[in-house]
Order: C-alpha cells, then sequence, then structure tokens
C-alpha cells in the first residue's frame, strides 16, 4: 500500500508542477477501492490530467463455504493516473490513463477434522490438512473513464482492462503430494476460474468533491 501513496503523492505533484497557470483542485472521494482523494490539474479548457487514490481498511475476515470456515486477509486497495478531455469545455470528461491496484487477499482454514468433498471424491479432513488459497484482481492495466471531473463535484464511471481474476488453492497435509488428490483439486479450482473468466475487466466507480487550490 505505501507505494501506492507514494505513486499517488508523485502523480499530483508532477501535475501540479505542469499545471501551475491553470486550476489545480484536490478533495476526498470514494470509489470502489475505498476511501481516499482524487486531484485533477487543468490544462487547458480542453485537457487535464488527474491521480486518486483510495483503500479500505479491514482486517481478517471469517467467511463460511461448503461448511467450511476460512480465515480470509483482504487488501483492496488501488488508484488511477489519467488524461482527460473536456469536449464542452466543462467538467465533463471521458479519460484514459493507468489503473494500478485492486482486490487481492490471503485465505486458510483451520486444521480440518471431518471428510471433506474435493472435485468428485470425499476425503479425510486430517489428510487434508488446511486449506490455503491466494486471491488476485489487482495490477497495472490501461483504463478508460466517463464522467465529472474538476472543481467541484465529482462522479465518474470505467473500467480497468486487467483481465479476469484469479486464484489458486493448495494443502497443507499428507495428500498435498498425491496426484489423484491435487487432480481433482484442480479440478475444483478450473471449474470456479471458469465462472470468474465472464468478467475480464475491474469496474470502476467514484464520487467526492474537490476544491479549487489554485488558478
Amino acid at each position: 500500500m505505501q507505494r501506492f501513496i507514494l505513486l499517488f503523492a508523485a502523480t499530483c505533484l508532477s501535475f501540479a508542477c505542469a499545471a501551475t497557470a491553470q486550476q489545480i483542485s484536490v478533495g476526498p472521494q470514494l470509489s470502489l477501492v475505498g476511501v481516499g482523494a482524487s486531484a485533477s490539474g487543468q490544462i487547458n479548457d480542453l485537457v487535464s490530467i488527474s491521480g486518486e487514490f483510495g483503500f479500505i481498511p479491514l482486517g481478517d475476515i471469517s467467511l463460511d463455504a461448503d461448511d467450511i470456515e476460512y480465515n480470509v486477509n483482504p487488501n483492496v486497495a488501488g488508484g488511477m493516473i489519467g488524461v482527460n478531455l473536456h469536449p464542452l469545455g466543462n467538467n465533463f470528461s471521458v479519460g484514459a490513463g493507468i489503473f494500478f491496484g485492486g482486490y487481492s487477499g490471503d485465505a486458510a482454514t483451520e486444521t480440518l477434522v471431518d471428510e471433506i468433498e474435493i472435485g468428485d471424491q470425499t476425503y479425510d479432513g486430517a489428510d487434508v490438512g488446511m486449506l490455503v488459497g491466494e486471491f488476485k484482481w489487482n495490477g497495472i492495466s490501461p483504463a478508460i473513464t466517463l464522467g465529472l471531473r474538476g472543481k467541484g463535484f465529482n462522479v465518474g464511471i470505467g473500467i480497468a482492462f486487467s483481465g479476469s481474476p484469479d486464484f489458486d488453492v493448495d494443502a497443507t497435509g499428507v495428500l498435498r503430494s498425491d496426484p489423484e488428490f491435487q487432480t481433482e483439486l484442480q479440478r475444483e479450482v478450473d471449474s470456479a476460474r471458469d465462472d470468474l473468466e465472464s468478467v475480464p475487466f475491474i469496474p470502476i466507480f467514484r464520487i467526492g468533491y474537490q476544491f479549487g487550490v489554485s488558478g
């Protein structure tokens, strides 16, 4: 998360220098990646540059799936650096840029003791041990946006072309090295991945307010 904050700060500084003679505005923002801030630098009536960042301070979460309790450690943080066109000469903008961050997390069960069904087989929980997994839907990707940006009320939607979410699951018990078990476990993972392939991008939504600080 620290590198995201530093990236956002560097972005704000860079366009602040570039837009010294024009309007600069900053303010709070709420988005799908959390609470944060946004800033805009108006180069002229038709072009602006912008940066934004948000995060959600989450702790460990307990989730129940198929009667198995998972301890999940989620990480939600991200932002965008972009160039925006203002075809009407006002706050309405169409933008393109780089989205960074997103959603990720680690999950693990307690040591299993009951029988568990994985794939088409049923296994003794003691042989499976713990199920551990990792989820990733983040990174750096191109993005496009549409909305209101600049001094005053801000709102926007868009998409980041991140590709589909990815995740992996493994076990810690003696069956971890069993080829048949790994085949059944991979079948479960592949089935879930097929469901997630229908979401090839990260949705973007933001709402906030920016106050003019220059210009």
